[in-house]
């Protein structure tokens, strides 16, 4: 049985004289040990993890009530993992690097005792997403307006995310949330055109939940002449990593004549 054992002994000699003793004690232990393993996530949503960064770190727990815990070492892959090196055992592994490339990332783990008992193999996964929510930003519906005419751009968000393989983190293509007002519009004009006069208004598209609307009304009585241009600022659509989109510039103008 695993445990603390001693080697008890006796010797006699040729005219009876006898001496007895001990070594030890020594500590028997053939049981493996056991360990669990958590990637720090940057977020978790709806039973996901999630990280934004390729290094992470890595919470650890282990027991062995006869020999203690020692050593510990990792894989990106369950194939690697036996000829991983191994390292003193941490409750916490920093600066781990995770594969290239976005997507379902998993890490194998194993712990040795003093006796060199090996675990089994332990293993958590993550989602890695480093790339930002894309956003597309259509013509004007015309480009030549007049006073009190509307001018509707229409905004597509997208995400990588929606490529990870599951249909859960797929919905609305990897967008988590929005936060698109028309804060978020900005308007800029070549010639002599008082911005302020134009009013901006954001509106959802039916049945289409990563589409919106973008209207520009023009004053009945609007001044100046020349062109306006748009851009989305960024931080108006969120992935379910956390990963924001960046500002996007509309590739076309309208002119007011």
């Amino acid at each position: 049985n695993d445990g603390q054992w001693y080697i008890h002994y006796k010797v006699t000699d040729n005219a009876g004289n006898s001496k007895t003793g001990y070594y030890g004690p020594y500590k028997l232990d053939k049981v493996a040990p056991t360990g669990t393993i958590a990637i720090q996530p940057n977020k978790t949503l709806a039973g996901y993890d999630y990280t934004r960064s390729q290094i992470v770190s890595i919470d650890l727990t282990s027991n062995d009530s006869t020999s203690l815990v020692s050593q510990m070492r990792f894989a990106n892959s369950e194939s690697d993992l036996a000829n991983a090196t191994w390292e003193n055992y941490g409750a916490t592994k920093i600066n781990y690097g995770l594969t290239s490339g976005n997507g379902l990332k998993t890490v194998y783990f194993q712990v040795k005792d003093n006796a060199g008992n090996i675990s089994s193999v332990y293993s958590d996964s993550v989602y890695f997403d480093n790339t930002t929510p894309k956003l597309t930003i259509s013509a004007p519906s015309q480009y030549v307006a007049k006073s009190g005419d509307v001018i509707s751009y229409t905004v597509t968000f997208t995400d990588n995310s929606k490529d990870f393989g599951d249909a859960n983190i797929a919905q609305n293509q990897g967008i988590d949330a929005f936060n698109f007002g028309v804060d978020k519009v900005i308007l800029s004009q070549y010639g002599n055109i008082d911005l302020n006069q134009i009013t901006k208004t954001i509106e959802n598209v039916s049945g289409q939940p990563l589409k919106r609307l973008i209207k520009l009304s023009l004053p009945s009585n609007m001044t100046g002449e020349g062109s306006i241009n748009l851009k989305v600022a960024a931080a108006a659509a969120e992935d379910k990593a956390g990963n924001i989109s960046d500002e996007t510039l509309c590739g076309y103008s309208f002119s007011i004549d």
